[in-house]
Order: C-alpha cells, then structure tokens, then sequence
C-alpha cells in the first residue's frame, strides 16, 4: 500500500475499545488494543495515502455475553448477521 501510495485498512474495534466494563476486561483490553494500533499504524503512513481505520459496532447478540460473569446480557439484541452486513 505504501508502495502504491493507496489503500485502505479497516480494523474491527468495539465500543468497549473506548469504555472498559466491569467483568469485561480481557476483551476491553483487546480492543483498547486495537485503537492504539490503529491510532499509531495511522500516523505512520499518513503521508503515503493510506488510510487506517478501526470498525467500532456498538452491542449484539454473540456467545460473548455467556461468558460475561453475573452481568445479565442487555434485552433485544441485534444477531450478529444484521451488524455484518
């Protein structure tokens, strides 16, 4: 890309990127994570015409929620194929 002084790279992030949550914390760490390398990765080909940037969907309905320890999983979640596509 920085040799064709074009394209693009989209990172998938997640709203808990910005907020840490409480029993959450390995995944909010990862997409902490994320931002950061997607911050950083940003600034260093800024000036080659690539563009970087992280995807930050906010919550669905995924399997992750079964893991969440003693918080309840949120009411009327959206499936996970209606965020894909």
């Amino acid at each position: 890309m920085i040799r064709q002084r074009s394209g693009n790279i989209v990172n998938l992030s997640s709203l808990s990127g910005k907020v840490g949550l409480a029993y959450d914390a390995p995944y909010c760490a990862s997409k902490f994570g994320v931002n950061g390398l997607t911050q950083a990765i940003a600034d260093e080909v800024r000036g080659y015409g690539v563009r970087v940037q992280a995807l930050m969907p906010g919550t669905f309905e995924t399997g992750v929620w079964s893991q969440a320890g003693p918080l309840p999983a949120p009411k009327n979640l959206p499936p996970a194929t209606r965020v894909a596509d």
